[in-house]
């Protein structure tokens, strides 16, 4: 039953109960004066609580219950607007790979997201480094070398004596990638001084530590 309803009926019931003699000042009678009805319930008139109680009950059969639908409705109503889809959210999604020897790998995406959390599950791997309205980055550390070292990468002596990861064989490129640590060229072998000269190719991430390791005790003296 609605609230309306409710309270159409609570009224005629009043009224019923004035028309039959009982006297309460609620706006239907006008037989005694809100004074007076007050004194009689002061001074223990039985009919003037008997109808109070009346009238309490009633209210408590017919409104209260209208009201907690009242309530419930709108319980519902607020938790369909929460989970209501508002549209498709586009949004450029950067996947940044960073590897051991420092190179920093860039995919972008293009993503349209339907569901929030099925967006953060797909990247729950992922590290969240930045979000705005219309952009996602996430980072992720790779245990492994670069795609760009494996493919083109050599270790090499600068002309200081810095041992080096050239984009290609030194003799050939000065794009350097990775810089270590400089190296006591005459503590050399002399065929360790003509590898790094040619430029000593890397293809996987034990190859890589091994060299570092293999010519870190050549370092010069501080």
């Amino acid at each position: 039953m609605s609230i309306w309803a409710s309270l159409f009926l609570f009224s005629k019931i009043l009224d019923i109960l004035v028309k039959n003699g009982h006297t309460i000042c609620v706006g239907w009678s006008h037989k005694k004066t809100l004074k007076e009805c007050w004194q009689l319930i002061v001074r223990g008139d039985a009919k003037m609580r008997t109808l109070i109680r009346v009238i309490v009950c009633l209210a408590v059969v017919f409104i209260l219950p209208s009201f907690s639908g009242i309530g419930a409705e709108l319980a519902e109503e607020n938790k369909e607007a929460v989970q209501e889809v508002t549209g498709p959210l586009e949004v450029t999604v950067i996947l940044e790979r960073v590897y051991v020897d420092g190179e920093v790998s860039e995919e972008i995406l293009k993503e349209t997201i339907l569901s929030m959390e099925d967006f953060w599950a797909q990247y729950e791997n992922w590290n969240l480094v930045h979000q705005d309205e219309d952009q996602v980055v996430f980072q992720q550390h790779i245990d492994d070398i670069s795609p760009l070292l494996k493919t083109n990468g050599y270790f090499g002596l600068t002309e200081d004596g810095i041992l080096t990861i050239f984009n290609g064989k030194p003799e050939e490129s000065d794009k350097v990638i990775q810089s270590f640590f400089q190296i006591d060229t005459d503590k050399l072998k002399s065929y360790e001084h003509d590898l790094l000269k040619k430029g000593i190719k890397v293809g996987t991430k034990d190859e890589y530590i091994n060299v570092i390791e293999t010519y870190k005790t050549y370092t010069s003296s501080p």
